[in-house]
């Protein structure tokens, strides 16, 4: 199924599982990955698909299909600016917890090497406590920051985590592809403070 034959409600949905279902592996791999596309086709079934198993083989094809092309790894280019999906919201909206609860699941320093992992384990296990009608709120935020724009507040943390890396990598891609040495200046207002910087494309031997 194209991507267009998904509304924005449920491409919302399997951009939130496209994480959890890239990174299964192990034995039991191809079970854990068709739970997610039987919990996912549940979730897009109609009246029409319950009663034409016909329609509901071909819809759990479609999103088997979906996740599967989708499932590579992401460019950096993808990574920085893949669409908002309900899970990106909920990080955002609970990062407090999520950092305690990995606080409690590891000794390592944020932005230290191993981190990440725990912090997944301990966002993907808050996340399982949602209910079905907290969940549908994080999926309507995550159509509304996709259609709207993403809220002042939120774009100001990306900017402070992700902007000053993100430009290193594009200035240093930039040499290693075209031979093109580039020097940006950039800057930004957060609560009536301006923040600026420069990156400059340098070779890598």
């Amino acid at each position: 199924m194209a991507r267009s034959s998904f509304t924005e409600e449920q491409l919302t949905i399997l951009e939130g599982v496209l994480d959890e279902y890239r990174e299964i592996s192990g034995q039991e791999k191809v079970k854990r990955k068709e739970a997610i596309i039987t919990r996912v086709t549940r979730q897009f079934v109609t009246v029409h698909h319950e009663n034409d198993m016909e329609a509901m083989k071909k819809l759990q094809n479609s999103v088997r299909n979906w996740l599967n092309n989708r499932s590579r790894e992401l460019t950096d280019e993808e990574e920085y600016f893949q669409k908002t999906n309900w899970f990106t919201v909920f990080a955002s909206e609970n990062s407090d917890q999520i950092k305690e609860e990995t606080r409690n699941l590891t000794n390592v320093a944020p932005g230290s090497p191993g981190y990440v992992q725990y912090w997944r384990k301990a966002a993907s296990a808050l996340s399982k406590t949602l209910s079905d009608t907290e969940r549908q709120t994080y999926v309507d935020m995550a159509v509304e920051w996709n259609t709207k724009g993403v809220p002042k507040d939120v774009q100001m943390k990306q900017v402070r985590l992700h902007l000053a890396a993100f430009l290193r990598q594009v200035s240093a891609k930039m040499y290693r592809q075209f031979g093109i040495r580039m020097m940006m200046f950039w800057g930004y207002e957060s609560d009536g403070e301006i923040f600026r910087g420069m990156s400059v494309a340098v070779e890598v031997i």
